[in-house]
């Protein structure tokens, strides 16, 4: 019996450059991830202000127990809402999340490279949830290899991030034509 595997959803043969560069990629998620931790820090500390300021204008003796677990939950709370109205609704009208718009990366359909669609980026979203929660530490620890030897996966849910001056020439990318200028040197690095 000859064992059957998953084939990879097909490429649009338009599709600009492959994938944006790791450093780029890297970066959009550091700048994602760190503006919704300051979301959820700012709603901390707003709501620990509130709430000591109802109790003393109450009256009333507050625990700081329970102080802090009302203001961690509504950190985490607000944490997820501001991540996904980035990685979601921000993606879904702009074609990137605030951090890739800093690094000039674009999120498209890998099938045809038009605007991803709001499920595919909702699936992405809760992909990366998942990823940074239960697998980042591990990866991070060298416990697993993910990808197996083609490399990482970079296709999440249907969707790729491209490089923005890539995506405007739909495949008339000279860098695209020829390999990047990195991958180049490498691959003539390799030759010698």
């Amino acid at each position: 019996m000859g064992e059957t595997k998953a084939a990879a959803p097909p490429v649009a043969p338009g599709l600009p450059c492959p994938i944006g560069n790791h450093p780029r990629r890297d970066l959009a998620v550091l700048l994602d991830m760190v503006w919704a931790v300051l979301c959820g820090i700012l709603a901390l500390i707003i709501s620990v202000v509130i709430q000591e300021g109802l109790a003393a204008y109450t009256g009333s003796d507050v625990s700081w127990k329970v102080v802090g677990l009302r203001g961690l939950v509504i950190a985490v709370a607000t944490m997820l809402a501001a991540s996904f109205a980035n990685q979601v609704l921000l993606t879904v009208w702009t074609r990137a999340s605030m951090g890739k718009h800093a690094t000039l990366l674009r999120v498209v359909r890998v099938d045809d490279a038009e605007r991803p669609r709001l499920p595919q980026t909702v699936r992405r979203w809760l992909y990366g949830l998942v990823y940074v929660i239960a697998i980042l530490p591990f990866v991070a620890l060298g416990a697993t290899d993910f990808g197996g030897p083609e490399g990482p996966r970079h296709d999440a849910m249907g969707l790729r991030t491209v490089r923005r001056k890539c995506l405007g020439l739909r495949g008339q990318c000279p860098d695209c034509e020829r390999g990047h200028p990195r991958r180049h040197a490498a691959r003539t690095l390799v030759q010698r």
